[in-house]
């Protein structure tokens, strides 16, 4: 894959569209990318990985942050790249997700990710996970892959060489796939500790059982049970004791089951004779509830009968009654007629009253709808001009309004200056304050730099020795060594140091570039109020006092500052003028309310005027003819009360009401008598009845009724309790022995059936632990190396032997890296490690020994050998374009000068390398550059 041109619209640094022309480049040797810290060129790898996989060349940063920070806010976010692979030539076009402003309507609105991929062949790929699987079956590698072969990005150089054997576990099998074993361990170890949890349960199981077995305190095999739960003894013991104790409860639960049917039958024969007195005393108890009952109902007979004899001495009075009550229901005909006629005379009369209520109201309306007419017309005369007075109010309300909305205006873009103008200062201020930290950090960083260099040198004249070589010069006379600073940096101190003040550099440079573009939005806005004053002035110049035109005056010329906190006077002056316009306007506002209140009743008061005279007319006709139908009512009820006073004449009572009121009485006297007398003579009837019965219940229940024998029904009950008592205390042995019988023979079955199970369980533990140790690695007296650490050692090997290639050419033939063969102990895993084998004096050391230059190469060179193994791996995938990004400022001149010339290796053949770097050497060294800018204004 080799990039051909690189197009980046408001992504990272990079405000407005940027265009990289990568085949001028040409195919082949080594190009520079250069520039100021911060200003993008990261960025330019960023968008190639971006565009590719949609995701940026670095860990740390995000797509969310890809939109530039300087870039206007309808400015597109995008990368284009095309790039050749395979003899054909594809173009891709990706943007992340952002906020820009809406088509429709003012605010914002999110931009949704989008990628569109052009193939050779004219076909276009628009949906994202269609592209991506495509972008990978063209390259035949993914993200990560295209990470670890075409980029080396800043901060990656350390990570392998340092890491320990855990840490490159991980990074090779994210690289090799080795996943798989690790899985296979987890499996392993997972089964292993689940036999052993298995083992446990068994074992717990057993226990539980043998804890269960019931043995009665006076048994044989007492003692040997309680040794077994308290674990002193086999499981084995256990059975054989439980087996004891069941065959002697076998025998006594025999013994019990015999007496118990001894004991039953003894107790059913004293429940047979206690039944038997019982009975006897409760018919002797119901012979004597029968003769009082007999005796209680004699007394309520005679009672009745005393009753019933002086109802009869009444019978004549029911007579009168019954006489009394067939005479006035005679007269009820003739009620009924009176009260048709009282009910038409109250009609007639209430019919006469409506008809006056009627004619008084109609009139009352009349007169009344006389003087509203009168006064609508008077009303009208005072209206006549209201339309024409409205027509001259709106047009100074509309003249107002426009003046009080262009005052608005300028009000609201001097509280938008304002704004900026305090955002200006507040970035100025914040500029000033990381310049001051950026100089103090860059110092002390400079300060422990040097400390640093003059350490190394302490510490390698330390080991100097007279007669022998040096291993920097080569010189065996050392007149003056250096000497061991008293404090001391470590190389850990320096890059906090380093990364401390690289931070605060770039806030500086982004606090810089934030204060230019603060201060542009503030011009631009003083700019435009500028202008609406102008305007304004133009507009209403001739209604401005003297005072308000010389400081619009004043301001929009120039001849005083352009910022507004130092000219409050032009805010406090605008205000006033707001202020009166608003005045105006809502003076012309309520005149235009009032004349159009005045117009809509003019109109309301036509509508109502004619209307009104045709209601006069309808109400005058109605008047005339109420009168006629009130004099004929008048006439019908005279009529009405004389038929009523006929009626009424030789009635006994007033109403129908109160002569069925007194028939009423009559019949419910007669009723009450009927039903006193028939309930006498029935209770009179059911008395002797009962006294019948009970005396035929008495003469049965006397028939061979001995005396009662005293104490004879206690005796009974004595003899029944103790037998009872006797039978109920066989059955709880029974019982007792019965369930431990049943407890001790399921318990022996689960004792003999969990020996079996922990033996099966305790024999596939053993194996599957033994699997477990050997795959993760704890052999007991071995090296700890898990399977996949072994299958890794494999690709580590031929990563360190493409990696001492250029390690020897970089170090001039002195280092070469080696994986550790022997293990630090025994305790830790192993198998990973890596050490430095030093040609020119034969030590092999920790990699961790080395400078900072030494550790850049021996990291570079293990980067690119990983680059070659993954290549391979991948199926000899080959990418024409390298790139490494930044870690040569540690390098001295001849270092630098070996570190290039094993990347201008690379380069042989037809494949380009790009390096990201501000070394002033490789400036020098390199024509071929792609030199990025920061602009003052922003962007790059």
């Amino acid at each position: 894959m080799r990039p051909l041109k690189i197009v980046m619209s408001a992504f990272g640094p990079y405000a407005g569209r940027a265009e990289v022309n990568m085949s001028a480049l040409g195919t082949r040797g080594l190009y520079l990318i250069t520039g100021d810290t911060g200003a993008g060129k990261t960025t330019i790898f960023d968008a190639i990985t971006f565009a590719l996989y949609g995701e940026p060349s670095g860990g740390i940063r995000e797509v969310e942050g890809l939109r530039s920070k300087y870039a206007a806010d309808d400015a597109p976010t995008y990368v284009e790249l095309t790039f050749a692979n395979g003899g054909k030539e594809y173009k891709i076009l990706r943007n992340p997700a952002y906020m820009r402003p809406s088509k429709k309507g003012g605010g914002m609105t999110e931009q949704k990710a989008e990628v569109t991929l052009f193939m050779p062949d004219g076909t276009v790929i628009t949906r994202r996970s269609d592209a991506d699987r495509k972008v990978c079956e063209i390259l035949g590698i993914n993200r990560v892959q295209f990470m670890q072969i075409a980029m080396i990005a800043q901060g990656d150089f350390m990570r392998l060489l340092n890491a320990g054997t855990e840490e490159r576990q991980r990074i090779f099998r994210d690289i090799f796939k080795t996943s798989y074993y690790k899985a296979l361990q987890d499996e392993l170890r997972a089964a292993s500790s689940e036999g052993l949890r298995r083992c446990d349960d068994a074992r717990r199981r057993l226990n539980d059982a043998v804890c269960r077995i019931e043995c009665p305190a006076d048994s044989l095999f007492f003692e040997r049970v309680q040794s077994a739960k308290e674990g002193k003894s086999a499981p084995a013991e256990a059975l054989e004791c439980i087996d004891g104790i069941i065959c002697a409860d076998q025998s006594s639960e025999e013994e019990l089951k015999a007496k118990k049917a001894e004991l039953a039958a003894h107790r059913s024969a004293a429940e047979a004779a206690l039944g038997q007195v019982r009975l006897m005393n409760e018919r002797r108890g119901r012979l004597k509830a029968a003769q009082t009952r007999q005796n209680e109902l004699a007394v309520k007979l005679q009672a009745a009968e005393e009753r019933k004899n002086a109802l009869e001495l009444k019978r004549k009075e029911r007579e009168e009654f019954s006489r009394r009550a067939g005479a006035y229901e005679g007269l009820l005909p003739r009620y009924d007629a009176l009260n048709a006629a009282r009910k038409a005379c109250a009609e007639a009369a209430a019919q006469a009253a409506e008809g006056e209520e009627k004619l008084a109201a109609s009139q009352e309306k009349l007169a009344a709808l006389a003087r509203s007419l009168e006064e609508r017309r008077g009303r009208l005369a005072c209206l006549k001009d209201a339309g024409e007075r409205l027509a001259r109010a709106e047009a100074a309300l509309g003249d107002a309004s426009a003046k009080s909305q262009k005052l608005r205006d300028i009000s609201a873009r001097i509280d938008e200056l304002r704004a900026l103008e305090g955002q200006v200062a507040g970035v100025k201020d914040r500029f000033g304050r990381l310049d001051g930290e950026t100089l103090k950090r860059r110092a002390a960083y400079q300060q422990a730099y040097d400390m640093f260099l003059s350490n190394r040198a302490g510490v390698l004249a330390a080991s100097l020795k007279e007669g022998q070589p040096c291993p920097v010069c080569g010189s065996r006379s050392h007149p003056s060594p250096a000497h061991i600073p008293p404090q001391i940096v470590t190389e850990e101190q320096l890059e906090v140091l380093k990364s401390s003040y690289e931070d605060i550099s770039a806030e500086r440079e982004k606090a810089a570039g934030d204060a230019a573009a603060a201060g542009e939005r503030a011009a631009v806005s003083g700019d435009a109020l500028k202008k609406a004053l102008s305007d304004f002035t133009a507009s209403y110049g001739q209604s401005l006092s003297a005072v308000e035109s010389e400081c619009i005056s004043r301001y929009v010329s120039g001849t005083e500052s352009a910022r507004l906190s130092d000219n409050e006077w032009l805010g406090g002056i605008l205000s006033g003028m707001l202020a009166a316009a608003r005045g105006g306007e809502d003076a012309a506002r309520a005149a235009c309310n009032k004349l159009k209140a005045e117009v809509a009743e003019r109109a309301e008061i036509e509508r109502a005027i004619s209307a009104g005279e045709g209601e006069f007319a309808k109400l005058n006709d109605g008047v005339s003819a109420l009168r006629e139908v009130l004099a004929q009512r008048r006439a019908a009820l005279a009529a009405a009360q004389g038929r009523e006073a006929s009626l009424a004449q030789g009635l006994p009572f007033a109403s129908a009401e109160e002569l069925k009121s007194c028939i009423g009485d009559l019949r419910s006297k007669i009723q009450a008598y009927d039903g006193q007398m028939k309930s006498a003579e029935g209770e009179c009837a059911d008395l002797s009845s009962s006294i019948s019965e009970l005396k035929g219940e008495i003469k049965r229940l006397s028939e061979g009724l001995a005396e009662e024998a005293e104490g004879e029904e206690e005796r009974a009950a004595q003899a029944c309790r103790e037998s009872a008592s006797l039978l109920a205390a066989a059955e709880e042995a029974l019982g007792e022995v019965s369930a431990r019988l049943k407890m001790n023979a399921r318990t022996r079955s689960e004792i003999a059936e969990y020996i079996s199970a922990l033996a099966r369980e305790e024999q596939s533990y053993a194996l599957v632990r033994s699997l477990s140790n050997t795959a993760n690695g704890n052999v007991p007296g071995r090296e700890k190396v898990m399977l996949e650490t072994y299958v890794q050692t494999f690709y580590f090997d031929r990563i360190i032997a493409k990696a001492n290639l250029r390690l020897l050419k970089m170090s001039g033939g002195q280092y070469e890296l080696m994986r550790r063969r022997v293990a630090d102990n025994m305790r830790s895993q192993s198998g990973l490690e890596l050490e430095v084998l030093d040609h020119y004096n034969g030590s092999v050391r920790s990699v961790k020994s080395l400078s900072g230059g030494e550790s850049f190469k021996a990291s570079l060179s293990l980067a690119l050998g990983l680059s070659d193994v993954v290549q391979a791996a991948a199926g000899g995938i080959r990418l024409d374009t390298m790139f490494v990004d930044e870690g040569f400022g540690s390098l001295d001149e001849n270092s630098l000068n070996q570190a290039v010339d094993a990347l201008a290796s690379l380069a042989e053949g037809d494949r380009l390398v790009g390096i990201i770097s501000h070394v002033s050497e490789l400036k020098e060294r390199i024509d071929r550059q792609i030199i990025v800018t920061k602009n003052k204004s922003g962007g790059s």
